[in-house]
């Protein structure tokens, strides 16, 4: 791999998509055998899937699968059963400022691949009983921050109310909700696609936005404390790694 990687650089760069496993062996061996180069690409990689800024997260691509119109941004491959050994090496090299997004991603694979990481040695228990820990604050904040919706709350300056709660009411309602998993409070498009595409007028699609764009950010800042890292300093160097 390192003779590949370093006369073939070209094939790792962000115009090519690569696999978090790749990432991860990139990690594990220029940790191990002190070559710079390595670490450092591949600490820029697993900063573009796990980041310390939401406004960075791909998250659709991560939970969902979704790949982004602009697939640049994600030149990476990876899966559950992958995040699942990250979480593992990033314990190892002491790197926990992915841990929070990595065990957000986590969260949301089955039950039952989880426990199957841990009966394979992938994970380690103590990183499940996280998960599950994280699930309760996860589904508070979202009850608390979609309050409005279900309260059936306009902007204060509507002037079609009828129609607009018409509009929340249809949502709510609609087969399979707003989101697939009643713990995932960091969507983007899947809540506000729906309001775009409803009949609200366009002041009380700007409040909900602005409802739900600050859930998010709060539930993002808490993030470490759902997960058990505080603090969650952002991933700006290496230095921890030895």
């Amino acid at each position: 791999m390192v003779f590949i990687y370093k006369f073939n650089a070209c094939s790792f760069g962000d115009h090519r998509t690569i696999s978090l496993t790749t990432v991860l062996s990139l990690l594990e061996l220029g940790t191990k055998y002190q070559m710079e180069h390595h670490k450092e690409e591949a600490m820029r990689r697993m900063k573009q899937l796990f980041p310390a800024s939401l406004d960075d997260f791909p998250h659709e691509y991560l939970i969902y699968e979704e790949v982004p119109k602009d697939a640049r941004k994600v030149p990476i491959t990876t899966d559950f059963q992958t995040c699942f050994v990250a979480v593992t090496l990033v314990r190892r090299l002491n790197l926990i400022s992915f841990l929070p997004p990595l065990l957000y991603v986590c969260v949301h694979s089955p039950v039952d691949t989880m426990c199957s990481a841990v009966a394979s040695g992938k994970w380690n228990i103590d990183d499940l009983q996280l998960c599950m820990q994280g699930i309760e604050p996860l589904m508070n904040a979202r009850l608390a921050g979609y309050a409005p919706l279900y309260r059936h709350e306009l902007n204060g300056n509507c002037s079609t109310s009828n129609k607009c709660r018409s509009s929340i009411v249809k949502l709510l309602s609609r087969k399979g909700g707003m989101y697939q998993v009643a713990w995932d409070v960091l969507f983007t498009d899947a809540a506000l696609t729906s309001f775009r595409e409803s009949e609200m007028c366009q002041k009380c699609y700007r409040h909900y936005e602005a409802v739900f764009n600050t859930l998010r950010r709060d539930v993002w800042g808490k993030l470490g404390g759902y997960f058990g890292v505080e603090p969650w300093p952002p991933v700006d160097k290496f230095e921890q790694a030895q």
